[in-house]
């Protein structure tokens, strides 16, 4: 996807990126299991770096491990604006042309790597398994596979 040097959440991460020849990074970006992960971003993370987030912790992060480099720590939630009342949430729509116009440049490349079909309880299973067991790469989604008969009968 891109990335110039890769490592394996699952193994210590301080000594991979020690590995690679690095003393610190400027950026990191929690995708998952924040509360495992946020302590040794915080050791690894360079002063006046800065921690992004999109999902939630299961318990408070200690921010206190990050005050002494001057760290910025960003949370991002999709759906904020819509939510919050006066937050500009038009401005969400021009977020999404932006990201759609890096897509269709090829910028942006979407991360989906499998696709279930039909939406039912074997795919979810499915779906569930692969998440659960910790090995996925990208997104995984399931479509509606519904014939033009089913569309016709569910308008009526």
């Amino acid at each position: 996807m891109g990335a110039h040097h890769i490592i394996n959440h699952r193994e210590d991460m301080a000594d991979q990126i020690a590995a690679l020849g690095f003393e610190s990074v400027d950026h990191i970006i929690l995708l998952a299991a924040p509360d495992t992960h946020f302590p040794t971003a915080a050791r690894i993370i360079a002063p006046f770096g800065a921690i992004g987030c999109i999902v939630p912790f299961d318990n408070p992060p200690d921010l206190n491990l990050i005050m002494r480099k001057s760290v910025s720590f960003h949370w991002e939630f999709m759906f904020a604006r819509p939510a919050m009342s006066g937050a500009a949430p038009e401005r969400q729509g021009d977020i999404l042309r932006l990201a759609s116009g890096f897509v269709q440049s090829g910028r942006l490349r979407r991360t989906l790597t499998r696709t279930l079909s039909p939406i039912s309880g074997a795919t979810l299973r499915t779906a569930h398994q692969l998440i659960e067991s910790g090995q996925t790469i990208g997104k995984i989604a399931k479509t509606a596979n519904f014939t033009n008969q089913e569309n016709n009968n569910d308008q009526s």
